[in-house]
C-alpha cells in the first residue's frame, strides 16, 4: 500500500529565529570553526530532535528543566563574549566568511 502524504506536509518550513547578539555570534563562530553553515548547524539539531536523536532529546529536557526552574531565560541573556572570541569574530571578518 502506497503511503500518501498530505499536500501541506510537502517540501520546506520557515523558522523565524530572534537571538541575543553575544549567542548568535557565538553560534556563527562555532559554525565557522567547523565549516558549517548556521542553517546546516539548526537544522540538523532540529532533525536529531525529529528523529528522537538521545543526544537532542537530552538538550531537550535539559532545558525544560531549566524552564521550569525559572533559570533558562537568564541563562539564555547573559552570554558574554570573551577576549578570546572578540580576537576569534575579528579573524573571521578578516578572512571573511562566506557561509550564513
Amino acid at each position: 500500500m502506497k503511503t500518501v502524504v498530505p499536500r501541506f506536509l510537502d517540501g520546506l518550513r520557515e523558522v523565524h529565529l530572534t537571538l541575543p547578539m553575544t549567542t548568535f555570534v557565538k553560534l556563527k563562530m562555532a559554525t565557522f570553526e567547523r565549516q558549517l553553515s548556521m542553517k546546516e548547524a539548526v537544522a540538523g539539531f532540529m532533525s536529531m530532535v525529529a528523529d528522537e536523536d538521545k543526544r537532542a532529546i537530552g538538550i531537550l529536557n535539559d532545558l525544560a528543566l531549566m524552564r521550569y526552574r525559572g533559570e533558562l531565560k537568564g541563562w539564555i541573556e547573559r552570554r558574554k563574549l570573551s577576549n578570546t572570541d572578540t580576537d576569534l569574530l575579528y579573524e573571521m571578518l578578516e578572512k571573511g566568511y562566506e557561509r550564513t
